[in-house]
């Protein structure tokens, strides 16, 4: 199976945001005052503040899609760094993004639920499935456009030489992410 090209595209905009950014080790250590997203990922923590968090909503204007895009980034230092991306498509005239919302594989009118783990490596790795996803919005405050919520995923990745690895990902949290409208 071919990899989902919002995977890719999701890697390229982490990519791109890790290439924006010039951060010294010592800012790094800063970072964990401001930390709002965690996750286990095969067991090992994954933290992560900003400016290492974006996110994305765009509203249905007409076409009834709804699209909630979170990547978050845990640098650990300048030459290693962990990723994790959410996404999902809802395609409904009547949705809406609020407290409570829970999102699976088998949710009505979900058109994509994507849970994606990356970290820098010497091999690429290409994203196949995700066997298992849950994802929880706790709280919206749209004044302020945050979002809250928590998520649990199993990804599974192919390397470059066809081997299959996976990632679980448990016991995600993200609080108050700011998001922008598209």
């Amino acid at each position: 199976m071919k990899a989902n090209p919002i995977f890719k595209l999701l890697a390229l905009a982490l990519l791109l945001a890790f290439l924006g950014c010039s951060k010294s080790d010592n800012d790094i250590d800063d970072l964990q005052t401001n930390n709002k997203f965690f996750a286990k990922v095969n067991g090992t923590n994954f933290v992560s503040g900003d400016p290492y968090i974006g996110a994305s909503y765009r509203a249905d204007d007409g076409d009834g899609i709804n699209v909630l895009s979170i990547i978050a980034a845990d640098v650990e230092n300048v030459n290693f760094g962990k990723a994790i991306g959410i996404t999902f498509s809802v395609i409904d005239d009547n949705f809406e993004l609020k407290d409570g919302l829970v999102l699976t594989q088998n949710s009505p009118n979900v058109f994509l639920l994507l849970g994606s783990y990356t970290e820098s490596s010497d091999t690429d790795e290409e994203f196949i499935e995700n066997t298992s996803i849950r994802l929880e919005i706790t709280k919206v405050n749209k004044t302020n456009k945050q979002v809250s919520g928590n998520f649990n995923f199993i990804a599974v990745v192919e390397d470059a030489f066809g081997s299959e690895k996976t990632y679980t990902v448990t016991d995600g949290v993200f609080n108050n992410i700011s998001y922008t409208e598209d």
